[in-house]
Parts: structure tokens; C-alpha cells; sequence
């Protein structure tokens, strides 16, 4: 199963070039990066890109191939947020969530064939209905604090790694590739959130290590709490007034321990969610404000801006900033429409600079600064 709700076309081409995932890291200070700021970006074809942040505003900027990091998309990419950025975590297609160091990611003596992950980590396989062929599924969401991973499958399975209090355990997985394989770890607990079997899309911390918020294709968001008995706290339904069940394809909060928990829809609405109430208090049309072919479209990726409020992307040629204290969305960005990347998988803020980079179809990737300008357009495929 793809992680997919925006409309690709009927162009096989076309639709083989996504860029899915896109994150900020910094270079270390001392090394050749200079602590340069760079969007880091996943792709379909399984591959991590690099692009540095210019000073000045440029036209097309020409990415650097980092690493082949899956057999198969990179659904996830995000960083460590224990260790300043040092570290990365990517989640696959081929069933695999994997850490990476970002300086060796960003030293360009080294050959980017040489550039292997720190640890490999396996989601659980299991035999499919018919006992044959063993399932392998994607991991379309994941984070990494401290020492700690968990990840969002497409099975309906949370998953949580302990990476330093684990063997290493061969993984049974035709996508995933040998050297990867040989040393994945298997995951330490792993919780089924959705019987059905339907994915889970989407994963965001809730405040500290242990609690997390998985949005679920069922139209419900589950925390987990890896210190209760079955892990599963509570389950959100999160159906419109029309009892209409879009998936829940992005999460985030706009800061570790809000009450209020952002959740993206497949209708193109933002659901706000009271963690303590444990229920919806406010829903936001997210493209009301943006391009006018965004009505409906899904929302597939949401981020905090820094300043209380999330940023969401999407089936819109737009980026909507949507406030839940005010129940309002607006257009954040300035010129994105003239860059042809829609549907937008992949959406990344740096809270400090406030530059942010989408990226989609086409294998686009665009950059904007702190005031929404467009500053740059990359070719990552």
C-alpha cells in the first residue's frame, strides 16, 4: 500500500516522481558545511537528497545525493529531537525505519555509497490472510528521541525500539536489502491500533518519550502509553457532521506538551483535538484560505511554525498557517503555485530561520524565507 491520497494522474512517470518527506538539519560547525542550513529530502525512488539553504534568494538550486536509504519511498524523515538535529530518522516502503548521523550525511568527501545508517530498525512481519507470502509493511510514519524510535505502519501496528537495550535480529523481508536486513533490530513492543487492518498514516509525540498520537485511515487518532499495561490509552473518532470518514494523514502539536493535538484530514479540513477532553474542540477548513482548487483536497502534511500556530500541506497548490485559537487558515506562502509540485507530500519548518520547503510531484522541491517569498526551486529525482 502506497502512502497516497492526492491525485497523481494517470501518467506512470509522473507519478513515480514524488518527493515524500523533507526535514531541516544543520551542519556542524568546523566541517565544510559551515553549520549551513539544509533541507534534507525523501523520495520515491528510495533515495536521500540534500539541499542547501542559499543566502540570497536563487533560482534553481541543484540537490546533492546523500544516501539510497530504502528499497523502495522514503514515507518518513524526521530529526532527533534529543540531540540538536544531530541525528535523523528515515521510515520506508521496504518495512524498514532507519537512523543516520547527519554529519556523515552532509560530509561530501565521502562517496554517498558509503554513507550507511547507524542502526536499521524492522517493523513486524506477519503472515498475510492466507498464510503465504509474509506481509511487509510500509513505515509511513516515524520519530526518534534520544534513544527511543516508534513508527506508524501500514497495518495498523504502532512500534516502539529501544536502539541501545536491543540485538540485532535478520529481518524476513524481500524489499528490505541484505546489508539493512542483517542488522535490523526488531522492535521491543509493538501495539495493534486498528483491528481492520487499516494503515496508520501519520505519528506525533505528545510529551515525553513514551506518549505518542497515531492517526489512523480509519478516521480515528489512538495515543499510546508504553508505561500502561495494553499501551493503547484512548482511540478518537474523528468523523465529520456528515459521518463522512476521511483518514487522518498528518499530525503534529504546536508544541511538546499542548493540550491540543492537529490532526490533517483527507477532506482538507484540520481537526484540533484536547488531549486532556479527549475530544474535537474546533475543525478548520484548511485551504478556505489558499488556492481555490484546494476545497477538499487532503491535507498530507502538517508542521508547528514556531509561533503557536501549524503549517499544512497538501492536495492544494497552497500552504495554509491554520490557527486553532482563532479557527482561522490562511495562505503562508507567497508564489508556491507557480511551482508545479501538487499534491504536496512533503512540508518541513525551521522554527528558528522560519524558512520552510514543500515538496511533491514532479520531484519538486520549493523554498521559501521567513516572510513567505519563494527563494529557491530544487529537482530532486
Amino acid at each position: 500500500m502506497e502512502k497516497q491520497y492526492g491525485d497523481l494522474g494517470n501518467d506512470a512517470e509522473f507519478a513515480a516522481a514524488v518527493v515524500y518527506s523533507a526535514c531541516f538539519v544543520r551542519g556542524a560547525h568546523g566541517e565544510r558545511t559551515h553549520g549551513r542550513l539544509h533541507a534534507l529530502v525523501g523520495t520515491s525512488s528510495g533515495a536521500l537528497r540534500s539541499v542547501a539553504m542559499p543566502r540570497v534568494p536563487t533560482t534553481t538550486v541543484a540537490p546533492a545525493a546523500v544516501s539510497s536509504a530504502h528499497a523502495g519511498a522514503v514515507y518518513a524523515l524526521s530529526p532527533d529531537r534529543d540531540s540538536d538535529n544531530a541525528r535523523i530518522i528515515t521510515g520506508g516502503d521496504d518495512g524498514l525505519a532507519r537512523v543516520w548521523n547527519v554529519a556523515s550525511l552532509l560530509d561530501e568527501r565521502t562517496d554517498c555509497a558509503k554513507k550507511g545508517a547507524v542502526v536499521s530498525l524492522a517493523a513486524p512481519v506477519r503472515s498475510n490472510r492466507h498464510g503465504a507470502t509474509p506481509c511487509v509493511p510500509e513505515v509511513n510514519a516515524a520519530r526518534l528521541a534520544s534513544e527511543k524510535a516508534w513508527a506508524a505502519c501500514g497495518d495498523g501496528v504502532a512500534v516502539r525500539w529501544d536502539i541501545n537495550a536491543q540485538p540485532a535480529t535478520p529481518v524476513k523481508s524481500s524489499r528490505a536489502s541484505a546489508s539493512a536486513a542483517k542488522h535490523a533490530l526488531a522492535p521491543l513492543r509493538s501495539w495493534r491500533v486498528d483491528d481492520s487492518l487499516a494503515s496508520l498514516l501519520s505519528l506525533a509525540p505528545v510529551d515525553d518519550v513514551n506518549t505518542f498520537a497515531v492517526g489512523m485511515e480509519s478516521a480515528a487518532v489512538g495515543l499510546i502509553d508504553s508505561r500502561t499495561a495494553n499501551g493503547i490509552a484512548a482511540r478518537i473518532g474523528l468523523k465529520g457532521a456528515t459521518n463522512v470518514a476521511p483518514p487522518v494523514s498528518a499530525l503534529c502539536t504546536p508544541a511538546l506538551g499542548s493540550d491540543w493535538l492537529y490532526c490533517g484530514m483527507g477532506d482538507g479540513t484540520v481537526a484540533v483535538v484536547s488531549l486532556a477532553a479527549q475530544g474535537v474542540v474546533a475543525r478548520v477548513n484548511a485551504w478556505r484560505g489558499g488556492g481555490d482548487d484546494g476545497a477538499g483536497g487532503a491535507v498530507l502534511s502538517l508542521v508547528p511554525d514556531g509561533n503557536g500556530a501549524v503549517l499544512a500541506a497538501g492536495d492544494s497548490s497552497a500552504v495554509a498557517r491554520v490557527d486553532a485559537a482563532s479557527g482561522t487558515a490562511a495562505d503562508a506562502l507567497v508564489g508556491l503555485a507557480s511551482v508545479s509540485c501538487c499534491p504536496n507530500f512533503a512540508l518541513a519548518c525551521d522554527e528558528k530561520s522560519g524558512r520552510v520547503v514543500v515538496g511533491g510531484t514532479n520531484g519538486r522541491l520549493a523554498g521559501f524565507g521567513a516572510l513567505g517569498e519563494h527563494v529557491l526551486t530544487a529537482h530532486c529525482l
